[in-house]
């Protein structure tokens, strides 16, 4: 008698609950840590803005600074606090030939702005000023100081942090000239402190007054960098009268090297959000002072079919013109 092979039973599938099956997704999927709230709030301080943050600016001494332009950079920093950071440590840094380490400094101190002093015998006392566009050069200029006074010279009243300065640009070449332009941005970026919509005319306490001298076509052109305070008078008008006196610093400086970005970077950069663009109303203007100027679209006027009220005196001017139109006729045939 031959044997059978048993018969296999297969295993009858249960099926899970509702609870098994979340608890398997999740065991699938991978832990995420959790963020800390501090970390959290990092993140977001990073994360662009439409009205961006003051820019804020770091000051680095390279391996060869003499104390010449350490002093320099002093005195530049008490115009750009509470904004404004000195690094005590000295880095070699040396920005036109290699960048890494400055944008990394840039990142580390959540800083847009940069100003690099050195001194060799080939370029004396000499400062590099920079801004950068998410971390990422975009562009700098390098200036050579070639005479200098400090605030501590001049016995005037000095500017309180959080003040706002004025700005005196003397000379044609800051129009034309596009290194002088370059110039003129780059000392208007860096100095001109937080975005307010009004101002006391007591916090206008001093003048940042900048002039050019030399040609266009000049190698190292001259430029001269004033501060001066401010005092309003007071006189019969209703606006005071100002008057000016020598703060400090000041600097005689010559253009040397410019480097700017013209990749796709200052493109983007220069890009305007469009929830910050103004809403475009029709036949509206504006001219250069800033008034708004409308537009008016009138329908031809019918003025000879326009009902007019008749006035009796009319009446009789219109018969003594046409009697006189007649005997002036007469006369003539």
């Amino acid at each position: 008698m031959v044997k059978s092979a048993p018969h296999k039973v297969k295993p009858t599938k249960v099926a899970k609950t509702a609870k098994e099956t979340r608890d398997a997704k999740k065991e699938a999927q991978p832990k995420v840590k959790k963020q800390k709230g501090y970390a959290r709030r990092a993140v977001k301080r990073a994360e662009p803005k439409i009205n961006e943050n003051p820019k804020s600016a770091m000051f680095i001494r390279s391996t060869t600074t003499s104390q010449f332009v350490l002093n320099v950079m002093r005195d530049l920093l008490r115009f750009k606090k509470p904004y404004g950071k000195l690094m005590t440590k000295k880095n070699e840094i040396r920005p036109f030939e290699d960048i890494n380490s400055l944008e990394f400094l840039s990142q580390k101190n959540d800083c847009s702005l940069f100003m690099v002093g050195s001194h060799s015998k080939k370029r004396p006392h000499n400062l590099i000023m920079g801004r950068m566009f998410n971390y990422q050069l975009l562009d700098m200029i390098e200036l050579g100081v070639l005479d200098y006074k400090s605030i501590e010279s001049f016995k005037s009243m000095k500017s309180q942090v959080g003040q706002k300065p004025m700005f005196l640009f003397q000379s044609d070449l800051w129009q034309y000239s596009e290194r002088h332009m370059l110039v003129k941005n780059m000392i208007l970026d860096f100095f001109r402190g937080e975005e307010v919509s009004t101002i006391n005319l007591t916090g206008l306490s001093y003048v940042i007054a900048v002039t050019a001298i030399g040609d266009e076509s000049d190698a190292k052109p001259k430029i001269f960098f004033r501060v001066y305070s401010t005092e309003l008078k007071k006189v019969a008008g209703v606006c005071p009268r100002v008057e000016l006196e020598l703060m400090g610093p000041s600097l005689d400086l010559e253009i040397r090297r410019v480097h700017e970005n013209t990749t796709q970077l200052k493109k983007v950069a220069l890009l305007v959000p469009k929830t910050v663009k103004p809403t475009k109303v029709k036949n509206v203007t504006h001219n250069v002072f800033g008034e708004k100027i409308g537009r008016l679209h009138m329908t031809k006027q019918e003025v000879d079919k326009m009902q007019v009220r008749k006035i009796k005196a009319l009446k009789i001017l219109r018969k003594e013109r046409e009697k006189k139109e007649k005997t002036e006729k007469k006369a003539k045939e």
